[in-house]
């Protein structure tokens, strides 16, 4: 398959939309949660590769791209979770590979927890579940996150200075992505179900209480200089987790697998190969 099959997933009171390519295990790829993301916008750069191994599925968690707009109700990251548990069931998907960036490595860590029976490993990159310990926080990275939608709104220079927080190479956030995230963040349903910036509490609600209760396989994997969710946030949980491994870049931030896209791919495929 070299393109993309698409479609709806009926997920409870909300619509998924799903993004596939390849054949074989599954390998779900959750997005993060800055303005604009979507599951192809976070992962199209690795699908290809990975799809030559595993069946890459990319949801849209509710709220973002193509899935139902919705503001988060209750914890945001039980929320999200439970729009993606209620998309692979509906899938008939039995167990499946987690791989999640910043928010979505969260919400992968809330699958895997509450939901181990569907997780055979997972793979979280920068994953939001834990504060940093010598970093100042909240961090460059979420202060733009969170200021995007406040003020004056969004704009074009906001949308570029939040990018280029996700990346130790600027050179990488070019016009045409600042353009093409702009456009989605400013979908007038989304403005309208805006759920809120993040704050500093808001995805930690539950992992820092409850870590110790993972018990699948995970890899961790981190941008040295990532801005957003500072690396040395893996103190607080990497060492009261069971079964987990550590690879750790330099000279790159947030989004590992657009700035170390080769390296993260060869990662990620010799540690579920195993």
């Amino acid at each position: 398959m070299s393109e993309f099959e698409t479609y709806m997933v009926e997920a409870g009171d909300h619509q998924i939309h799903i993004s596939e390519i390849g054949e074989g295990e599954p390998l779900v790829m959750i997005h993060g949660g800055g303005a604009g993301a979507s599951g192809p916008a976070n992962f199209e750069g690795n699908a290809l590769e990975l799809s030559k191994h595993y069946r890459v599925i990319l949801p849209d968690l509710v709220g973002y791209g193509k899935s139902t707009v919705a503001k988060p109700k209750g914890p945001r990251v039980a929320f999200y979770s439970k729009g993606i548990v209620d998309a692979l069931d509906a899938m008939g998907l039995k167990e499946v590979n987690l791989l999640g960036n910043s928010l979505g490595g969260a919400i992968a860590t809330w699958i895997g927890i509450h939901r181990p029976d569907l997780v055979r490993k997972l793979v979280l990159m920068g994953p939001g579940i834990a504060y940093p310990v010598l970093t100042p926080f909240p961090t460059e990275g979420w202060k733009q996150m969170a200021g995007f939608y406040k003020g004056d709104g969004p704009s074009k220079p906001k949308m570029r200075a939040m990018l280029e927080t996700m990346v130790f190479d600027p050179g990488l956030v070019t016009d045409e992505l600042v353009e093409k995230r702009f456009a989605v963040s400013t979908d007038p349903d989304v403005l309208a179900t805006q759920p809120g910036p993040p704050t500093p509490e808001s995805p930690f609600e539950m992992m820092e209480k409850e870590i110790e209760q993972l018990d699948v396989p995970a890899l961790v994997v981190w941008g040295r200089d990532d801005r957003v969710t500072p690396y040395d946030s893996f103190i607080q949980f990497f060492s009261r987790m069971k079964r987990a491994e550590l690879h750790v870049f330099s000279e790159c931030g947030h989004w590992v697998q657009i700035e170390k896209r080769d390296e993260f791919n060869r990662v990620v495929l010799d540690y579920l190969a195993r």
